[in-house]
């Protein structure tokens, strides 16, 4: 058997994000990232400070979603309730 021994060099790139504004609506169910028609269709990701929370797609009327009673949406009350929230584009 032959063996090639490859070395790869890796150069780590920082990609710097866009932060975006937003409005919060809470509604019985579901918290409201509100980012704006001018963002449809757009990937953003939220982060509590710089800790990821998630990452989604905005709706066509220029929101996202995210169940109030899910881990996840428990995590993004903690940040807004903290004013840590913040939403950048992916």
């Amino acid at each position: 058997m032959n063996y090639f021994l490859i070395k790869l060099n890796i150069a780590e790139t920082t990609l710097k994000k866009t932060d975006v504004n937003f409005k919060v609506r809470f509604s019985e169910k579901f918290i409201q990232l509100d980012v704006g028609t001018k963002k449809t269709g757009e990937q953003i990701e939220v982060y509590s400070d710089d800790e990821y929370l998630l990452a989604a797609k905005v709706g066509k009327n220029g929101v996202v979603k995210v169940r109030a009673n899910s881990d996840i949406g428990q995590d993004v009350q903690k940040a807004i309730k903290n004013s840590r929230i913040k939403i950048v584009l992916s």
